[in-house]
């Protein structure tokens, strides 16, 4: 008789769970913990297309599930990467579907100032690596800019210290893009406003600023942690603006300040390093003017000094005007007896030239003359040709033969022919029938259908139609027809049938041999006849 073991539960008194009562029952379970703090190291971090972020905390031993939903997203301060040694806040609570626990994140901080550190030096050596720091991409402010571009908070100090030092020293146009400088929203509103400014066209209504001034106040290291963001950094490297970086004190230091053109240790330094001081401008303008005054006088002066030597050494106008009058008057006198002299025998070698020149009548004469001698050669020519080509055509007249001869006699041949169709048609007719009547047996003897009267069949294969001549040629083939003279029989060849290779004989063996084997020698040799004419 087998004993109960007493160790071991009632198993009637148990009670039954479903799946759904157990899970629940857990969830209520691990749910009744209040908010922890949990501080581990940031693992497989990502943030879905819903807007969740999911990621795993861990440390040597354990790993534990983590969610950010996204409605809580915005309020988290620190951006969540891999990596990152941190303190989270939350309640747990369970995932039943894949029997798990996790943590829901209230509030994400970093373990201690030395992880921000190594966050920070990390992001720092892998944008210097990539060049964002480089000097030969930093730009040259601009001496006199007309309008610059502040980014920053517009209620706190830093924008009234920057209006307010750029009225004292220059005033200028200056445009405000209102951001957040601290929180999660701070860096994607930094980077929105320095990729507006940099959008804004040259020639539109809104004037593009020749500089932008990029600052906040002073703060912790969480505080200034937006300026630290690498798309705020890669904004400030991209801009084609220039920018100078005023982020805290003179003791603060970003990512920010080494991506921009040129960093200033506070705001108000900023404004002094972007504008020059319009007193300073006015006074040196004040002194170059009564420098070019002077140098003005200095070169007036020169200048008479050098006309007054030189009219000096020119001596007096009218006197050298007359000489120079004179010389041109007898200048002119020589010119004129020149041409004279020349136009006088000009006109004595034209008059020497017409004398020898024929006049126009013997000229005249002279051509009729040419003209009446070359008209009679033509007309000679012109007989001689004429009289040349009648004698060509009276030769070939003796040669061809007479026309009318060829005619008559090619008549005469066409009655003869009309006579001889005439009185014998019938003879010509029965010629012509009897020769059709000839080819007509000739063709109907060589049919093969008068070759299947006498009683031979044709054989074809019944799959393609193929004709076959040979015994061997139905090895390969189960269906046949034959074709006689009046129908057609399909029969099938018989599975075991193989055709034999009739024996070749010698002539002497032929004349031996019994009645029996001639017979079969003849009808083999007739089988062989048939598939030729075949």
């Amino acid at each position: 008789m087998e004993t109960k073991d007493q160790s071991l539960p009632d198993a009637d008194n148990q009670p039954v769970f479903s799946l759904s009562e157990l899970s629940q029952a857990i969830k209520r379970s691990i749910e009744s913990f209040d908010t922890i703090r949990v501080r581990a190291e940031i693992a497989e971090c990502r943030q879905w297309s819903s807007g969740h972020i999911y990621f795993k905390l861990k440390d040597d031993n354990n790993i534990l599930d983590a969610v950010i939903w996204k409605n809580m997203v915005p309020r988290i301060i620190m951006k969540p990467e891999d990596g990152l040694d941190v303190i989270v806040t939350g309640k747990l609570t369970t995932f039943s579907r894949q029997s798990r626990y996790q943590i829901v994140v209230q509030s994400l901080e970093m373990a201690g100032e030395g992880a921000f550190l190594k966050q920070l030096e990390d992001r720092r050596k892998r944008l210097l690596a990539e060049g964002l720091f480089d000097k030969e991409r930093k730009q040259p402010l601009p001496k006199l800019p007309k309008v610059i571009g502040v980014v920053t908070s517009p209620k706190g100090a830093v924008i009234r210290d920057i209006l307010h030092r750029l009225n004292d020293r220059f005033p200028v146009h200056v445009l405000v893009w209102p951001v957040l400088v601290q929180g999660n929203q701070a860096a994607a509103e930094i980077t929105n406003a320095i990729n507006g400014f940099t959008r804004l066209p040259h020639d539109g209504k809104i004037p593009r600023p020749d500089l932008l001034i990029v600052g906040r106040g002073g703060g912790s290291l969480e505080d200034l942690m937006p300026f630290n963001e690498e798309d705020v950094v890669r904004a400030v490297a991209a801009s084609d603006i220039p920018i100078i970086s005023a982020v805290g004190h003179e003791t603060d230091h970003t990512l920010c300040d080494l991506a921009a053109d040129l960093r200033a240790p506070t705001p108000t330094a900023a404004a002094e390093m972007a504008t020059p001081v319009r007193n300073d401008l006015l006074r040196h303008c004040q002194e170059l003017a009564l420098r070019m005054d002077r140098k003005t006088d200095q070169v007036f002066q020169n200048h008479s000094d050098g006309l007054r030597g030189l009219a000096r050494a020119m001596g007096d106008p009218d006197q050298t005007i007359s000489f120079r009058q004179q010389r041109l008057d007898s200048a002119d006198d020589r010119q004129m007896r020149v041409v004279t002299s020349y136009l006088s025998r000009l006109l004595g070698y034209i008059g020497s030239l017409a004398d020898r020149l024929p006049t126009p009548a013997a000229q005249i004469a002279d051509v009729q003359n040419r003209a009446g001698q070359i008209m009679l050669r033509l007309d000679r020519a012109h007989d001689q040709m004429i009289s040349r080509r009648a004698d060509w055509l009276r030769q070939a007249a003796e040669l061809l033969p007479d026309p009318q001869a060829i005619l008559s006699q090619k008549q005469h041949q066409m009655s003869m022919l009309d006579s001889r169709i005439s009185q014998h048609p019938e003879q010509i007719f029965e010629r012509v029938a009897t020769r059709l009547d000839q080819l007509g047996r000739l063709l109907d003897a060589s049919s093969y259908q008068k070759v299947l009267a006498r009683g031979f069949a044709l054989v074809s294969d019944a799959g393609d139609g193929r004709i076959l001549k040979t015994a061997q040629e139905t090895a390969s083939v189960s269906d046949l027809i034959l074709t006689f003279t009046d129908d057609n029989v399909s029969v099938q060849v018989a599975s075991d049938f193989a055709p034999e290779t009739p024996p070749e004989k010698s002539p002497k063996s032929a004349s031996s041999a019994s009645p029996t084997s001639s017979a079969s020698s003849a009808s083999w040799q007739n089988t062989n006849k048939q598939g030729k004419l075949l």
